[in-house]
């Protein structure tokens, strides 16, 4: 473990938490990583140096995800990062797997949907942050960085 002084936080609804815990003790990192109920339209805890939020930002649409954007922004400290790990939509007849996952957005959601680098940068202006990069990783997922001004 290259990073032994890293702590963590999973703030979860209380059904993410109960299955969290177990799995935390089970790998050794009970000691590092705290578990929270919380809910993320209502407030994330408060004091971290970044957040990450996993495939999240997608299941809402732009006034929701900006809440929860905006929650995270009120959390962390000024420089503090936010990032999220979306699939991000390149170029209009680009392939790729966001525009299949984006129709079943439409499906499966109440206005969720996939975003190009540009549509994140607005969300994250919403919320009093800036983008700052988009990170390719060796998926089709990327990480998108904003920091809070």
């Amino acid at each position: 473990m290259a990073n032994l002084r890293l702590q963590g936080v999973l703030a979860e609804l209380p059904h993410a938490v109960e299955h969290a815990r177990p799995f935390f003790a089970q790998v050794g990192l009970e000691k590092r990583c705290k578990c929270i109920v919380t809910d993320m339209f209502d407030h994330v805890p408060v004091g971290g140096d970044a957040y990450i939020l996993g495939n999240i930002i997608h299941d809402w649409d732009d006034e929701r995800a900006t809440k929860i954007l905006s929650n995270c922004r009120r959390a962390v400290k000024s420089g503090g990062h936010v990032l999220l790990v979306e699939l991000v939509i390149p170029g209009p007849n680009q392939p790729h797997l966001g525009h299949l996952v984006d129709i079943e957005m439409v499906v499966m959601t109440n206005g969720g949907r996939e975003r190009s680098k540009a549509e994140y940068a607005a969300l994250y202006a919403a919320a009093g942050m800036r983008l700052t990069r988009v990170v390719p990783t060796d998926s089709y997922w990327s990480v998108i960085e904003g920091i809070a001004e």
